[in-house]
């Protein structure tokens, strides 16, 4: 699988996602919103292709589009009508970011709303992320099911 990676820079959530990807046998393709990940990130990820900005994504011809955090990389995945999208929360963005700021908020339903999945650390930001979806939708049931498959 081709799997398209957008990220905000390289947190250890990045990393680690990329890496599990790339084990895993995917063709993984990397970008962040500010550029090309920085080369001493890329060679410790065997198997991960820099793709220079988001603009790029769409010629690596992927079968998915992973994006996070929620308000900023989903966001923009969502924005740019990259499909399918899995939405990525790292946390603080469910739990910090779209609690104390409106438009963190709008942005992460947006990117809920455009996602065909989404993926978060723990059960625990469950109920934070709920706020953001209507209750029952389509994508409730499938990202609680993705929550609990990574629990």
């Amino acid at each position: 699988m081709r799997v398209a990676y957008l990220s905000e820079g390289a947190s250890p959530h990045d990393l680690r996602f990329l890496g599990l990807f790339a084990q895993a046998g995917h063709a993984v393709g990397w970008s962040t919103l500010f550029g090309e990940p920085a080369a001493r990130h890329l060679a410790g990820l065997p198997g991960v292709a820099p793709l220079g900005g988001a603009q790029h994504l769409p010629g690596f011809a992927p079968d998915v589009v992973v994006a996070g955090p929620l308000h900023t990389a989903a966001f923009a995945a969502a924005l740019l009508g990259l499909k399918p999208l899995v939405a990525v929360s790292w946390g603080s963005d469910a739990l910090l970011h779209t609690v104390n700021d409106p438009s963190a908020a709008l942005a992460a339903a947006l990117a809920l709303s455009h996602a065909a999945a989404a993926l978060a650390d723990a059960r625990a930001r469950s109920a934070h992320l709920d706020v953001l979806l209507t209750p029952g939708g389509r994508l409730h049931e499938a990202r609680r099911a993705v929550i609990e498959a990574c629990d």
